[in-house]
């Protein structure tokens, strides 16, 4: 699993997973993964474009940062979410804690206010 974090305008920190967010996945990327996502910045857009499996493990991992960004008053957004990953979110409810868009415009202009 690969992560790679860029900030952008109006303070909207985009966080970009590539690989399989399985147990080892996530295992990887959780400890860099809490500190970015808990850091200063509050608006927060994962990009899961380029995530091809999404296991329970991974589901726990987002829904924990989602729910610390909540609680400091910051905003956490998921893009671009691949078929078989979309399955697991519904499945999973996620979408009833976690804000989902189509794409990474989309989640910018979500987190702008817009």
């Amino acid at each position: 699993m690969n992560m790679t974090v860029q900030e952008l305008d109006n303070g909207i920190r985009l966080i970009v997973l590539d690989g399989r967010l399985d147990v080892a996945g996530a295992m990887e990327i959780d400890l860099k993964f809490t500190a970015y996502s808990s850091s200063e910045q509050k608006k927060i857009l994962v990009d899961l474009s380029l995530v091809e499996f999404l296991s329970s493990l991974g589901v726990r991992t987002l829904v924990s940062a989602a729910k610390s960004q909540k609680i400091r008053g910051g905003a956490f957004v998921l893009s671009g979410l691949q078929p078989l990953v979309q399955k697991v979110i519904n499945l999973s409810g996620l979408e009833d804690v976690i804000p989902i868009v189509p794409d990474n415009d989309a989640g910018i202009k979500l987190l702008k206010g817009g």
